[in-house]
């Protein structure tokens, strides 16, 4: 889905656009990945041996295997057509001990859900074991309680008598979903199952009369749990690998082994530090240093000197269940069984004639009848290739055709993360002149493919006249920053109108500095006020925004807080989009007239770009804000704090910027269009042929003014 509430930017003017441009985003149509039907049978028979109650749908194990065939029919159907959905997950309170007063929370998948589970659990069991240390002895095959129980012996008679034991409070129950989904994604090798492990990761529950999400936790009772309970601490095993001590982990259970015990206070420490970190913490009362003379319990073996006693274990020893949630009615398990609707912009794409149809068939998309093919190609499925087949782009995955289009209007190509794109693709991509950009997985530009700038080299030299010409270029700059003013102060405007309870907008004081900007004697004067109106105008534009997120100013490489992290990714993706244009024209986006030369810098994209900062990429970040678009778990940390969108995150947010870039009012142009016609007209002043003027945004050419976009 597009959007959590709210819908598509544009709405129904994006149908009006259809004709203008198209996008194909590649989200991974298929949740198949690389499982097979047998792998899903043997799953069952897995799920069988352990027994177990039915899920939230009432479903039990001998009803399941009753229509083995049928089930696993429908699980393969939903997986191929990308319309699979996990039910959500029964929960279950069970005593700790038997006769106990503290209860353990279970939450239980459906047996359906349990089957695929298994199946894919398998898979990454197997692709990550490399990756685990020898520390970890938990859910992991030719490895159990009795090894880890061994190696403990082992590193004692090797003069490691302090014992740091500790355990972390909660662990299973207090996971954070996002760090979780950060540390899989890291690893390459298991995208192909990405949508299914963020879907049990964001599970919902049901309590018996409501469902809700579950906001942290791996759910105890899910068969992909144990997996993940290692994948989460397997950074923990390599931090205390690089120490002087010895572990020995059995999933949340550990205990640190070391020659003295002020080695095992450092230990303590760093582990406390790591633990919180990852918004962990350990049970004080549980934690702490002691000796094998002391004698200590790990993993229900007490060792004492260098004894180690096995508790004699007879009779019952779990727990009664204490509550068990009841079925979900039968209407709700229909609706989660029932193919998903399709969103806004799924429609807008049927209305304008695209078509979409499962992998491996010969087309995922074409263009409309009698129309223009697609112009702009975003390909953000994780181990994808784009490859060359006569005059058509072929996008494949695991051996399937998964998109099949013409080329020969096609702008730009688009790849975010680990996707493939064949060195026939890119010769052919450079000899169309077709831009390639390469993006991280989390939308950090990396750089382009482009082909030689044009031949009109009388162009290019009137440009680097230009930039080298001060007194040239300072009348352009002049204008550039009046207009970046002027539009911050129509934007305020517009939102001040229908917001007015959060007070006056600075409006005043803006067209001063836009004035001041129009006589301004120098770049550097221009630069003073281009910022004292950016303080100003964010100040109060972010009052109007009304997402859980809080702003802490403008803060940018890296940005640090969501708001930020969305900000620069749209002015990334504006400021990429007016480079490829410009190297179309036959210009070097490098040598600008307000930015100044820098390596690596693309300068007159970022002059060009100004202007459509506050009404385009401004406005689109605070209509997603107010539609409450994304959660806090949308995003996650990556190094030196900055602040990322995850993967699926980054289609919600590509999608939206494509039908805003595209939706056509009735009376102007779209912002495409005019990204477009700027850098022609940069072209015309080169000619001398006309004046350049900047971008200036007139609310009233826009229907965007209507109850479409959300304040």
């Amino acid at each position: 889905m597009l959007t959590r509430a709210g819908s598509v930017p544009g709405g129904a003017r994006f149908r009006d656009a259809r004709w203008e441009i198209g996008i194909l985003m590649i989200a991974g149509v298929s949740q198949l990945g690389s499982l097979t039907r047998e792998e899903l049978r043997s799953a069952f028979q897995r799920v069988q041996e352990n027994a177990g109650c039915a899920g939230s749908d009432g479903v039990t194990i001998g009803r399941f295997g009753g229509r083995l065939e049928r089930e696993l029919d429908q699980i393969w159907e939903q997986l191929i057509a990308g319309q699979y959905r996990p039910m959500p997950l029964l929960e279950i309170q069970v005593e700790k001990k038997n006769g106990s007063t503290e209860t353990r929370d279970l939450m239980i998948p459906s047996v359906r859900d349990r089957v695929l589970q298994t199946a894919v659990a398998r898979q990454l069991s197997r692709v990550w074991e490399e990756e685990f240390l020898d520390v970890s002895y938990g859910y992991r095959p030719g490895r159990g309680v009795d090894s880890a129980v061994a190696r403990v012996q082992q590193w004692r008679d090797r003069g490691y008598s302090f014992v740091v034991e500790a355990d972390i409070s909660g662990y299973f129950d207090h996971v954070d979903h996002t760090l979780l989904l950060a540390e899989y994604a890291e690893r390459e090798t298991s995208r192909e199952y990405d949508p299914l492990v963020k879907a049990w990761v964001r599970a919902e529950e049901w309590d018996g009369t409501r469902i809700k999400p579950l906001r942290r936790g791996i759910p105890q009772g899910s068969p992909l749990s144990p997996v993940l309970a290692n994948l989460f601490l397997t950074d923990f095993d390599t931090e205390m690998a690089q120490r002087a001590c010895r572990m020995v982990r059995y999933a949340d259970d550990f205990v640190l082994l070391c020659r003295s015990r002020s080695e095992g206070e450092e230990v303590l420490a760093a582990t406390e530090k790591w633990m919180v970190s990852r918004k962990l913490e350990l049970k004080a009362a549980k934690t702490g240093i002691r000796t094998f003379f002391e004698g200590f319990t790990f993993l229900g073996v007490y060792f004492h000197g260098d004894q180690a006693f096995r508790p004699w274990k007879s009779g019952k020893t779990q727990g009664r269940v204490r509550f068990m949630a009841k079925p979900m009615p039968a209407r709700l398990v229909a609706q989660y069984m029932a193919p998903k609707g399709a969103t806004e912009m799924e429609e807008a794409f049927a209305d304008a004639g695209y078509r979409q149809v499962a992998p491996g068939s010969e087309y995922l998309a074409d263009r409309p009848a009698g129309g223009d093919p697609v112009a702009f190609l975003y390909v953000t499925e994780q181990g994808a290739k784009v490859r060359k087949s006569a005059d058509r782009f072929l996008v494949e995955k695991d051996g399937r055709v998964i998109l099949d289009l013409p080329y020969h209007k096609l702008e730009s190509v688009l790849v975010f993360g680990g996707v493939q794109v064949t060195s026939q693709a890119l010769a052919e991509m450079l000899e169309k002149r077709i831009t390639l950009s390469f993006f991280s997985r989390t939308g950090r530009y990396r750089g382009s493919a482009v082909a030689p700038l044009g031949n009109d080299v009388q162009l290019r030299m009137a440009q680097y006249a230009l930039s080298i010409d001060g007194a040239a270029a300072l009348p352009l700059a002049r204008r550039l920053v009046a207009a970046k003013i002027r539009n911050c102060r129509l934007v305020l405007a517009r939102y001040a109108e229908r917001a007015p309870e959060k007070g006056p907008a600075p409006l005043d004081r803006l067209a001063d500095i836009a004035a001041r900007a129009e006589t301004a004697e120098t770049l550097e004067m221009l630069l003073g006020l281009e910022g004292a109106a950016a303080r100003l105008y964010f100040t109060q534009a972010m009052m109007y925004q009304t997402s859980e997120f809080g702003w802490p100013g403008r803060v940018k490489h890296p940005s640090t807080d969501p708001i930020n992290a969305m900000l620069s990714l749209a002015y990334t993706l504006l400021w990429q989009e007016l480079a490829g244009i410009l190297e179309g024209l036959g210009l070097d986006p490098a040598s600008g007239f307000f930015h100044q030369p820098d390596f690596g810098r693309r300068s007159l994209a970022l002059d060009l770009v100004e202007s459509f900062r506050h009404p385009c990429g401004d406005r689109l970040v605070l209509t997603m804000l107010n539609r409450k678009m994304f959660a806090a778990d949308d995003f996650y940390e990556g190094p030196g704090k900055a602040i990322f969108l995850n993967g699926e995150a980054i289609r919600q947010f590509l999608e939206a910027y494509e039908a805003w870039m595209i939706q056509k009012p009735a009376k102007g142009i779209s912002f495409r269009e005019a990204t477009r016609r700027q850098g022609e007209a940069f072209v015309r002043h080169l000619q001398k042929k006309a004046e350049w003027e900047p971008y200036i945004w007139m609310e009233e050419d826009e229907e965007c003014s209507t109850s479409s976009v959300t304040i």
